[in-house]
């Protein structure tokens, strides 16, 4: 995971705090993009009907009617829907066995084994999307992108006074709309992705965040169910970590504390060897008996000090006749 720049992150707490971005544009001026929420979400699904019922009425087909078309053709089969879904299965269950592990380099095994099923899974979705975007719903998802720049683009600051009315976004001409969309894109992208993540970890953010008392309330001054959606994204992670490292029995390492996906995983690691640890009451002999295959990293990533324990785990390693590998791990854990 790339770690974010100062500037980025105090950029991304900002605005998320302000809930607006500034958005430069050649044709409009400087824009002013609104964080959307929930009740601008729910006015757009009104509008989904609408264009639905518009496609219709050109004699766009539908997914349904479109995907006999395509069996027919062999560019997108049953066989196809089912390899997304035996991928989906897949997925859910690799994920299911790395939340169970404890050893480092065996959830690096399984984590590159994620990998591969998210990048088919990727690839099949991406390709069926292609496939059926001329097709009702692909011309509902469209207008419906379209319409949230629509929304939430203004002209001032306290966000009061709309840049487009329907009417006017309608007649943009087709350029100016690829570079509007573009831009809005580009002004966006930087809550995608672990951005936002990575900025609930960060000090200008913990700074605050520690002073709330877990109010959402209190933190931004308003409504829970006003919140923006980036609102809400950024509290929500600063709760979970922060229960995560007031849980943890071990300070994580720094180069763990500063990295989301690291600092779950090394949470979860640290729980599930509750009980195989040295010393702990459920260790057999006061030695870490189970933690069978376990390398120096292993260990060091546990807290364990290698110096001491290094021996017996060796010997208990050699008397259980090696590590495991993935369809043990994955039999072991019911999977």
């Amino acid at each position: 995971m790339s770690k974010l720049k100062p500037n980025e992150v105090k950029s991304i707490f900002s605005e998320v705090v302000r809930g607006y971005t500034l958005m430069p544009t050649s044709k409009f001026g400087v824009l002013y993009v609104k964080h959307v929420n929930t009740f601008d979400s729910a006015d757009l699904d009104l509008e989904r009907a609408g264009y639905e019922r518009r496609a219709r009425e050109m004699g766009v087909q539908t997914k349904e009617e479109f995907a006999k078309i395509l069996e027919e053709q062999g560019s997108w089969t049953e066989k196809n829907e089912a390899d997304i879904a035996q991928n989906k299965r897949l997925l859910k269950n690799l994920h299911k066995t790395k939340s169970k592990l404890f050893l480092k380099s065996q959830i690096d095994q399984v984590k590159k084994q994620i990998k591969i099923v998210e990048e088919k899974l990727l690839e099949l979705e991406f390709t069926k999307k292609s496939l059926f975007i001329n097709t009702v719903e692909g011309f509902a998802d469209k207008k419906i992108n379209q319409q949230y720049i629509r929304l939430s683009t203004y002209k001032d600051e306290f966000l009061e006074e709309a840049k487009f009315t329907l009417e006017e976004f309608d007649e943009i001409e087709n350029d100016d709309l690829l570079e509007l969309i573009g831009t809005y894109n580009a002004v966006t992208s930087k809550f995608q992705g672990d951005n936002m993540k990575l900025a609930s970890l960060s000090p200008i953010f913990l700074n605050f965040f520690y002073l709330c008392d877990d109010n959402a309330v209190n933190f931004y001054g308003k409504p829970v169910v006003e919140l923006s959606f980036y609102q809400a994204e950024l509290f929500s992670y600063g709760v979970n970590f922060k229960n995560i490292l007031s849980d943890a029995k071990n300070k994580p390492p720094d180069n763990i504390a500063e990295d989301p996906e690291k600092l779950i995983e090394w949470a979860e690691a640290n729980k599930n060897a509750e009980g195989h640890l040295p010393g702990d009451s459920e260790s057999e002999d006061g030695a870490a008996t189970s933690l069978v295959g376990a390398t120096k990293e292993d260990l060091e990533h546990l807290g364990i000090d290698t110096k001491t324990e290094g021996i017996s785990l060796q010997k208990a390693a050699e008397k259980s006749g090696g590590s495991l590998n993935m369809q043990d791990l994955m039999k072991l854990h019911g999977v």
